[in-house]
């Protein structure tokens, strides 16, 4: 679920989310709007992983977003449950985590990235799914193509 659909009101959202959530179907900023963020869980899928556990590193953004080195492979976790689109503190932050990886091949060969919710799909009737998979080629593709990752996992 959407961590960032359901956390609205008082409570300030670590990942910077405006005070009444990420909602890019109200957005206004495609001709078709997109997003189906709401029609799952309203975001408590969220609530226990961010009860349980601390951390991965103190890169990114605690438990939602965050990279660390596993040998010669650079492994970078996004969350496709918070705003990544262009401009978002979790996009300027995968690109900086990017180019720093990229820019020593030696150390890190490989990159991987993980998320959630996929950039391709041949799911049928799955419009929303669709449409959020047109909108991480719009902004998040060109940044994989620029940095040259490896492999993009997700599920």
């Amino acid at each position: 679920g959407n961590h960032e659909y359901d956390h609205t009101g008082s409570k300030i959202d670590p990942s910077g989310a405006p005070p009444t959530g990420w909602h890019p179907q109200e957005q206004g900023k495609h001709p078709t709007e997109w997003g189906n963020f709401g029609d799952d869980s309203q975001g408590e899928c969220g609530v226990p992983t961010q009860a349980r556990y601390n951390g991965t590193s103190s890169d990114g953004n605690d438990i939602f977003w965050y990279s660390f080195n596993e040998g010669g492979v650079h492994v970078v976790v996004m969350s496709s449950e918070h705003d990544w689109t262009v401009g978002s503190i979790q996009y300027k932050w995968l690109a900086n985590d990017l180019a720093s990886a990229a820019s020593n091949r030696t150390l890190t060969p490989w990159i991987v990235l993980a998320t959630h919710r996929m950039m391709y799909t041949t799911q049928l009737q799955e419009e929303g799914d669709f449409k959020v998979s047109l909108a991480m080629r719009e902004h998040l593709e060109p940044l994989l193509y620029k940095y040259r990752v490896n492999l993009m996992l997700v599920g």
